[in-house]
């Protein structure tokens, strides 16, 4: 191995699945990836199809040279800070693999959080509707409706996005529970429809904090699904503005935020006829997720 590449070693049993894992998570370190553990595992799962750390860490298969050039071409772009899923073409949300491309947002591993009460709201009547705010890949509506067999609808700004949803959507056989649209917040809900759920995570970096992302996401991923105004709550106040048109009574809108909560927002949030219930957070234990009512 050398300090920027794989290379298959000269030693007997030194070249199984395992032991390119940790070539690939000291390479990631040395080039500046910001997860090099999770960088390495979804590399591996690419060329191999082990998809567990137990599985890596017990394979005893040997890496083959064709592998080995495929990872060194992750690395290429990788170390131009292009993002491992754009590379590959997909991501992993939630246990499952979605499809992904250039241009359309990356969704973490912190919406799960999300995904996770929206499941516990919903439970398991298949009769439940949901709208998505920003559905970008899909991943959170096709998430929720092979969970809880609910009806999903999504809308996003960006074409690009619908596409690679539409094509997870096919790749997932939900189309007759999930279906997605090219709008802006609200735009294409038929007249009179209202929602059991609404659920988006929104644009949420603060304006100060833009130039503080890693470089793959700064440079490489939509500023439209990053950027959300000087305290980042600008498109929230727009989602939470026009909520009450759209939920059931009893119903609830969850929206991912960025820890800090405006001192202004329970009072803006009134004045849009909902009311903050609480406040969901993540496995670090920051706050992540809104949870609204109808007053």
């Amino acid at each position: 191995m050398s300090e920027d590449k794989i290379e298959k070693s000269t030693k007997p049993g030194a070249n199984t699945v395992n032991d390119l894992y940790r070539s690939l998570v000291i390479v990631l370190s040395k080039i500046g990836a910001t997860s090099p553990v999770g960088d390495a595992k979804m590399i591996i799962e690419h060329i191999t199809g082990l998809s567990t750390l137990t599985d890596i860490h017990t394979s005893k298969d040997e890496v083959t040279e064709e592998q080995i050039v495929k990872v060194n071409n992750i690395l290429r772009e990788k170390r131009r800070g292009r993002p491992i899923q754009y590379t590959i073409g997909w991501t992993n949300f939630f246990g499952r693999r979605f499809s992904i491309s250039k241009g359309v947002f990356i969704p973490r591993f912190e919406t799960e959080v999300l995904v996770r009460r929206a499941i516990k709201l919903l439970g398991e009547d298949s009769g439940k509707r949901v709208f998505e705010v920003g559905c970008g890949c899909g991943a959170v509506a096709i998430t929720l409706a092979i969970e809880t067999g609910a009806s999903c609808y999504g809308v996003d700004i960006d074409g690009i996005a619908i596409k690679v949803a539409e094509k997870n959507i096919r790749n997932y056989n939900v189309g007759d529970k999930v279906r997605v649209w090219m709008g802006d917040l609200y735009e294409g809900i038929k007249e009179g429809d209202t929602f059991d759920l609404i659920v988006a995570n929104p644009p949420y970096i603060k304006q100060k904090d833009i130039e503080k992302l890693p470089k793959e996401v700064k440079d490489h991923e939509p500023i439209s699904a990053l950027y959300g105004g000087e305290d980042g709550f600008d498109i929230i106040r727009y989602i939470v503005a026009g909520a009450r048109d759209y939920l059931k009574p009893g119903g609830r809108l969850l929206l991912e935020f960025g820890e800090e909560i405006p001192e202004d927002f329970n009072t803006y949030a009134e004045l849009c006829g909902l009311k903050l219930v609480d406040v969901i957070k993540d496995l670090s234990d920051k706050p992540r997720v809104l949870e609204l009512s109808l007053l």
